[in-house]
């Protein structure tokens, strides 16, 4: 009589679930893996960058500027979209410095005005909550506090 060996295969499934934790800095991830185990980890969110501003504007680029945020290691620039309450965010670009120009045809798709937004992001890869908000308006050349 002959036996034939089926290969065994170990199958793995984790779950992980990120709870943030409303005006509050921080959070938790909660992992859970096959054998039921539950472990959570958490971490202080950056501080969101302060003052976030146009420098200067005109019909093609908005020149940005913001506060440093200490244990950052880079910053990185928004695009709100959509309509309240269902914003969603579009990364422009990104950079070491507390400066960055948005261009309105590389950025923006050539939009005529964007409101945009900075994060600060630490060495963990974890993103602050938004910075102010601010309508840049490339065809009038203006770029103001908006919300």
């Amino acid at each position: 009589m002959t036996s034939s060996r089926l290969p065994r295969v170990l199958i793995v499934v984790t779950c992980a679930l990120l709870v943030l934790a409303p005006a509050t800095a921080s959070y938790a991830l909660w992992r859970a893996a096959a054998t039921g185990t539950v472990a959570a980890t958490t971490a202080t969110l950056p501080t969101a960058p302060a003052n976030f501003r146009c420098t200067s504007i005109n019909t093609t680029t908005a020149a940005t500027a913001w506060n440093a945020v200490g244990g950052s290691s880079s910053y990185r620039i928004y695009r709100r979209m959509g309509t309240a309450p269902d914003y969603t965010y579009a990364q422009v670009l990104s950079t070491t410095g507390t400066t960055a120009n948005v261009s309105r045809a590389t950025h923006l798709g050539g939009a005529a005005s964007a409101t945009l937004l900075v994060r600060s992001v630490n060495g963990a890869g974890i993103e602050s909550l938004n910075s102010n908000l601010r309508l840049a308006n490339y065809t009038a050349q203006t770029c103001n506090a908006t919300t």
